[in-house]
């Protein structure tokens, strides 16, 4: 095999690579928004499920007399309605309860993965603030914050 075969053999493999990867990726990200479709869906349904039984919680209890806060109503549905979201009620919720609300942070888009905030640049103004600190404290020969005076001694001078 002449250099230039090779050569050719290898970019054709890095080319066929490449398309794999990037086949790969965009069946990734659409499992992920397929994903994501799924669980607002179930969300939805699970918030109308929980309205509804609500609702029928209220009814029954202004039907029956009143509910926990003894007239129906306003305080009947608010009752309800804590009821539900505490889960004590309707048991046929709970298996849902863990449920995530968002994505998790190990589930963060990758395209906004490079984003910064400006709570995100406080946040690292101010760690870098305090590392600063320390080693100043450090350098000066004082205290550490890490229960040992400068560089290991338990005295001042010696």
């Amino acid at each position: 095999m002449t250099p230039q075969r090779k050569r050719q053999a290898m970019l054709e493999l890095e080319e066929a690579l490449y398309d794999t990867k990037t086949t790969f990726n965009k069946k990734f990200f659409a499992l992920r928004d397929v994903k994501r479709k799924v669980l607002s869906d179930i969300r939805a349904k699970l918030s109308a499920l929980a309205d509804l039984a609500a609702q029928a919680s209220v009814g029954l209890g202004a039907a029956g007399g009143g509910a926990a806060g003894g007239g129906g109503g306003e305080d009947g549905a608010a009752a309800a309605a804590a009821a539900v979201a505490a889960g004590a009620q309707h048991a046929f919720l709970a298996p849902f309860a863990g449920l995530p609300q968002g994505l998790l942070p190990d589930e963060e888009p990758a395209e906004a993965r490079e984003r910064v905030t400006e709570e995100d640049l406080a946040a690292f103004a101010a760690r870098k603030a305090e590392e600063e600190r320390k080693a100043a404290a450090v350098a000066a020969g004082g205290w550490t914050g890490t229960g040992a005076w400068g560089a290991g001694t338990t005295t001042l001078g010696c």
